[in-house]
């Protein structure tokens, strides 16, 4: 059934379940290729992403205990490769590890994510997994984000006319403080 998705666990259980972009991204790829069977997925890697390393904040050192969790995980942090290495592509399995999809993975780009799907499962597949992802850029942008249009940027004549009379008092303080 082409309308049935094999979901991965959510990342977040409470107070709702919530899963990562990379989890919605693995999902889509699962069912582009129409198995969950961890031979028959895409496994690609590491790709060079577009976004560069200097976009992550890199937090203040801290002390931790020297063999802590927290200590070990914080080495993953920084680098050239970004935090936790987020400028290289990889999926492993079907599974979206690192990286960030930008361009260089949905642009005519060699050896990006459309061009693996083509190469490993054919054009068919290439040109669903790009329907697919305008379907889901689409509605997330419809659903969480905001346009800014000409209408947005005109002011209404009251707004005009504060900004009119601000200039016009900060012209007067100018020249009387002079």
């Amino acid at each position: 059934n082409s309308s049935h998705f094999h979901l991965l666990p959510p990342a977040i259980l409470k107070p709702k379940m919530r899963w990562t972009g990379k989890q919605v991204i693995s999902t889509l790829l699962m069912h582009l290729v129409g198995s969950t069977e961890p031979e028959d997925m895409l496994t690609m890697g590491p790709g060079k992403s577009k976004t560069s390393a200097k976009v992550w904040k890199v937090y203040p050192e801290q002390k931790y205990e020297k063999n802590s969790v927290r200590a070990k995980s914080l080495k993953l942090i920084g680098g050239v490769d970004g935090f936790l290495g987020q400028t290289k592509v990889i999926i492993r399995q079907g599974i979206l590890c690192t990286g960030i999809l930008d361009k260089a993975q949905f642009g005519s780009a060699k050896y990006g994510l459309v061009h693996s799907v083509h190469e490993v499962y054919g054009p068919n597949a290439a040109g669903e997994l790009l329907s697919a992802f305008g379907k889901l850029f689409t509605f997330c942008s419809q659903k969480y984000g905001h346009t800014c249009a000409m209408e947005d940027l005109l002011l209404t004549p009251h707004a005009e006319k504060m900004r009119a009379d601000a200039i016009e008092a900060s012209v007067v303080e100018g020249v009387t403080c002079a």
